[in-house]
């Protein structure tokens, strides 16, 4: 499940109002990892858009990559639970 030359593309996607646990726990759990088990592993954040993303108490964070322009993507984690309302 690797991409060539043996990294690993994990993909975070972010939305604006998104909790900022949401967003920064699993950043930090697959960073972690990746300091001290995974090496291949690629850590990134997704968005629609480039743009700045703001995440509850109007915190901002600019992702790494846009929809339109990400690499590869092996794992993708959607974060939150307020994603699709009915």
């Amino acid at each position: 499940m690797a991409t060539p030359g043996g990294k690993v593309n994990i993909g975070i996607f972010i939305y604006d109002n998104a909790e900022v646990l949401d967003i920064g726990g699993p950043f930090e759990v697959f960073s972690v990892a990746k300091r001290l088990f995974e090496e291949t592993w690629n850590v990134f954040t997704i968005a629609d858009t480039k743009h700045t993303v703001y995440a509850r108490g109007n915190l901002p964070i600019v992702p790494h990559y846009s929809l339109a322009e990400h690499p590869p993507i092996d794992i993708l984690c959607v974060v939150g639970v307020n994603i699709l309302r009915c």
